[in-house]
């Protein structure tokens, strides 16, 4: 009877399951079970693996690049389901996975300053678009950021 009643408690714990909810957003993400989906959930890619490790898996749709930032998405642009990797410097430092109707973190340790920097890169690059005028100074200011992201550390 404990054993009924300790597994299951150790594997959502594991897992950050603490809610039904949280039940059913895992549910639904086991439920689109891409192979670098399975590896995240199964514990093969976690913090710190290396992109080869995550590629060898599975080639990603698109990418974006931030210097040493970058994003690998294994969904279309503009799809409503959404499998997400994020690496600094060749390392994973977070992964999710969505939908319209649920979310899953997987983790994410990427300092809180790369993603500001991504959110400045992303806002300048659509004013560019709104302010052609301004695209130079604009351009510059990506320049900038971008910059950063390829000299900076966080080891």
């Amino acid at each position: 009877m404990v054993t009924l009643i300790t597994v299951p408690m150790i594997f959502c714990a594991s897992k950050g399951i603490w809610s039904r909810r949280d039940i059913d957003r895992y549910l639904a993400m086991r439920s689109w079970a891409s192979p670098v989906m399975i590896a995240l959930d199964s514990g093969r890619l976690r913090p710190g693996s290396s992109v080869k490790e995550l590629l060898e898996i599975e080639p990603c749709v698109w990418q974006e690049e931030y210097g040493k930032c970058v994003i690998y998405h294994y969904t279309p642009k503009g799809s409503y389901d959404g499998l997400t990797v994020v690496t600094w410097n060749q390392k994973l430092t977070a992964a999710s996975a969505g939908s319209c109707t649920w979310d899953w973190d997987f983790f994410d340790t990427t300092p809180a300053w790369i993603i500001e920097k991504i959110s400045l890169i992303n806002e300048s690059r659509e004013l560019q678009q709104r302010m052609p005028d301004y695209k130079k100074h604009f351009q510059e200011h990506e320049a900038k950021l971008l910059n950063e992201l390829s000299e900076t550390s966080i080891e």
